[in-house]
């Protein structure tokens, strides 16, 4: 069985999952390994078939995304290049940890594949939530 992991690589969570979970799906099949951003300071002991420059954000000084730096860190036409080109349909299973190049990828090829990332369980309305919603209110 060929897998595809697609793994986050804007910081450093996603990809210290990864070190976890890639061995655990390396038992069940050939296992190719794809990292999209620029920001990840971890590397994984598997080499990866496939390093793409993704879709990173940028955060300002005051903690919000710092849409002007974000703009220009991306390189659209190298994404959209990307989501076409990645071979998806050579794979069984399609792992996919808040990626956004394989997502898309996947949507636009027509092919499905599996999130595996706390984000995903929001899309679910069996995901328990408050009754009410508050902002968070600082104690400083």
């Amino acid at each position: 069985m060929k897998i595809l992991y697609a793994i986050q690589g804007t910081g450093n969570g996603h990809i210290s999952r990864a070190r976890e979970v890639a061995p655990l799906l390396q038992q069940y099949g050939e296992l190719d390994l794809l990292v999209s951003g620029t920001e990840a300071e971890m590397s994984l002991s598997q080499p990866l078939k496939y390093r793409l420059h993704g879709a990173s954000f940028v955060f300002g000084k005051s903690g919000g995304i710092d849409k002007w730096a974000t703009y220009k860190l991306m390189d659209l036409s190298q994404l959209w290049h990307d989501m076409h080109a990645i071979p998806l349909k050579q794979y069984d299973i399609i792992v996919n940890d808040f990626e956004p190049v394989t997502a898309w990828a996947c949507r636009l090829q027509k092919v499905e594949s599996i999130s595996l990332s706390h984000q995903c369980s929001f899309v679910s309305k069996n995901t328990p939530r408050p009754k009410k919603m508050e902002l968070c209110r600082s104690v400083f």
